[in-house]
């Protein structure tokens, strides 16, 4: 598991842009059928993918993906999303990148 910092764009309470920070916070953890990726191009997002948590099949550590990481189903939106180094992503919401575009040409 990595345990490192990494600076980010983050919310800790519900409102407009004037709650988004920016700081350190803790690379996480890919937990059981989540990866964890490096984010390298964003708004929708194109990632390598960096850690596999339990029962992650899809994908495997150094695939290329992209993905809306966002999962409307929970109701919940991501605390940090792609705003970040590194970030969460739940393994059904991922494809692998065709070889024939380039990381940015993805998202």
């Amino acid at each position: 598991k990595m345990s490192k910092m990494q600076k980010a764009r983050f919310y800790k309470e519900y409102g407009s842009l004037h709650v988004l920070q920016f700081g350190d916070i803790l690379v996480p953890g890919a937990g059981p059928g989540k990866i964890l990726v490096k984010v390298v191009s964003s708004c929708d997002v194109c990632v390598v993918v960096e850690e596999v948590g339990e029962g992650v099949k899809k994908v495997q550590k150094g695939d290329e993906v992209y993905s809306n990481i966002q999962n409307f189903t929970t109701g919940m939106p991501k605390q940090c999303g792609t705003l970040t180094e590194y970030t969460i992503v739940e393994q059904d919401l991922v494809s692998l990148k065709p070889n024939n575009l380039s990381l940015e040409e993805a998202t």
